[in-house]
């Protein structure tokens, strides 16, 4: 079982592809615990691990591990969980992010900025 990291450049992909991308990984049996390189439009790299990929419940998540440059945080763990809503036959997605103790307002407005972007390609994709 081979634990390398694998690359990949979010100003290549949409949101839509990187979230297949990291669901497509359910289905190799060592995908969760698997080290992953992000690159962010910005120049950010994050190395992330996969600490949960669930196709019942259609959630994953994934803790950074680093960043480069330093996002100056002890601990980040991401949760991407898309629920149907039964009424409509949409899809709700929710982004849930828990910081440690030490997170400050521009780690915090940072986040909020890139999950916007983020969700607002899923809704281009999802409209086009």
């Amino acid at each position: 079982m081979s634990r390398g990291v694998s690359k990949l450049k979010v100003n290549e992909l949409g949101f839509v592809e990187v979230l297949f991308w990291m669901l497509f990984l359910a289905n190799c049996p060592c995908c969760v615990g698997g080290m992953h390189t992000i690159t962010f439009k910005d120049g950010m790299v994050w190395t992330v691990e996969v600490r949960e990929i669930s196709l019942q419940y259609k959630r994953i998540a994934f803790e950074l591990i680093t960043s480069e440059p330093p996002l100056g945080v002890t601990s980040v763990q991401h949760t991407i969980q898309c629920h149907t809503v039964t009424t409509t036959n949409q899809t709700y997605v929710n982004w849930s992010t828990d910081y440690s103790i030490d997170v400050t307002g521009p780690i915090l407005e940072d986040s909020r900025f890139k999950k916007q972007d983020a969700l607002n390609d899923l809704i281009s994709a999802a409209s086009s």
